[in-house]
């Protein structure tokens, strides 16, 4: 059977994208292929301290939460082999499964494999996360997957969390990208680096659409910016 290292499993509220509020149960893989100047889990993953968990393993302990959201993330939890197969177990003990990705990784193989094992595309749903300026890692972007948005649909988000020197671009991406797709778009600041009204005001003057939201990374609000497990 399957196998991953597990950083944690721990039931919170999200903090943001649209399932912000909700009760969910977080389960964080090891590693990524990123270093974002504002990670809130490099530390954590440096340190090594996993535990490998079987899919039935993980599974098991989703249950003991009793929330029917799970957020897989990382770490980058595309990277890891096999990871469609977790996915699917989790799919089909009736949790609702939203897969949190860095914008490095093609989650199209991901959607196949899930159709594979007939597993219905309600039953997922990808947050993408496009790493601005601030992160230092927007170059590692791949252009392959925000070329091809169409198979998004409105259960899928791509965020943006933005410094002060990323509102404009920001929005020129939102500009571009929001034709092409029904997925929903939502922006947060990076926390304590921006004015977040800068933000607001942005959005007024390009006018733009109903699929694109501001967000507080309520998490934040709610215990320390940098608390873990949370």
């Amino acid at each position: 059977m399957e196998s991953f290292k597990v950083l944690e499993i721990f039931s919170s509220i999200s903090g943001e994208a649209q399932h912000a509020g909700e009760l969910t149960t977080f389960v964080r893989l090891q590693g990524c292929n990123l270093n974002c100047s504002f990670c809130d889990t490099m530390a954590q993953m440096k340190e090594n301290n996993v535990t490998d968990m079987t899919t039935t393993d993980i599974v098991r302990e989703c249950k003991l939460n009793g929330h029917k959201h799970v957020v897989l993330t990382g770490g980058e939890p595309l990277l890891k082999e096999n990871v469609s197969l977790l996915i699917a177990a989790l799919c089909n003990n009736d949790f609702e499964v939203e897969i949190e990705t860095n914008g490095t990784v093609d989650f199209h193989k991901i959607v196949d494999e899930l159709t594979e094992y007939k597993i219905p595309d309600h039953k997922y749903m990808f947050t993408i996360d496009y790493k601005m300026g601030f992160s230092g890692m927007e170059d590692r972007m791949n252009k392959e997957i925000f070329n091809h948005l169409d198979d998004l649909n409105s259960d899928d988000t791509i965020k943006f969390v933005v410094a002060e020197d990323d509102i404009e671009h920001c929005m020129e991406l939102i500009e571009k990208f929001e034709p092409n797709t029904l997925c929903k778009f939502y922006i947060s600041p990076v926390f304590g680096e921006v004015d977040s009204k800068h933000i607001v005001e942005a959005m007024q003057k390009h006018k733009l659409g109903d699929n694109v939201r501001f967000q507080l990374q309520i998490h934040k609000f709610v215990w320390q910016p940098d608390a873990r497990g949370v």
